[in-house]
């Protein structure tokens, strides 16, 4: 893949095509997925997930 940035659209159809699913599913489980971590970033801060690394909220100043 070449581009810096994909939508969840696309994200979807290349996890459609590595499964042999659907598109629509993958992308129903891609925002299920989201959703379940920004929940879990709310409650905790911090979430770890082996093998694909450590989320954490972080708050920047905001630019002059």
């Amino acid at each position: 893949m070449s581009k810096d940035r994909i939508n969840t659209g696309e994200l979807a159809s290349l996890l459609a095509s590595q499964v042999g699913g659907n598109a629509r599913e993958a992308e129903d489980f891609l925002r299920a997925f989201v959703l379940v971590m920004e929940e879990q970033l709310l409650a905790n801060d911090v979430m770890k997930i082996k093998g694909l690394g450590v989320f954490k909220l972080q708050w920047n100043e905001p630019r002059k």
